[in-house]
């Protein structure tokens, strides 16, 4: 899974219309409502990863989250510590006043 992510994330920006997301890299950036000429949109796309190691959790506030319990994408064991940095992120990413211009709230 981690290594389709940035081939996925780069293919979601191209096809769709990406409303968020960290650069992919110093040539791409992060095309957010650019897109590339020519090419049809066919969805809205939008892309929040986390940063899930002890540095990037403690920058959420999440000290007291270990970051092995949140680094598997199936470990149901902490899905309540999963949910915890998804609300984190979200309050800290996602900005639906600007990036979800044009979209009923």
């Amino acid at each position: 899974m981690a290594a389709a992510l940035p081939e996925q994330d780069f293919l979601g920006r191209i096809f769709g219309r990406c409303l968020a997301g960290d650069p992919i890299d110093r040539e791409v950036s992060d095309v957010i409502r650019q897109g590339i000429p020519g090419v049809p949109k066919l969805f809205t796309y939008a892309c929040y990863n986390p940063d899930l190691s002890r540095e990037g959790l403690a920058a959420l506030g999440l000290d007291h989250i270990r970051p092995e319990h949140v680094q598997k994408m199936d470990s149901v064991a902490y899905i309540n510590e999963m949910q915890e940095v998804g609300e984190a992120a979200a309050q800290r990413y996602v900005d639906t006043q600007q990036q979800f211009v044009g979209f009923p709230h």
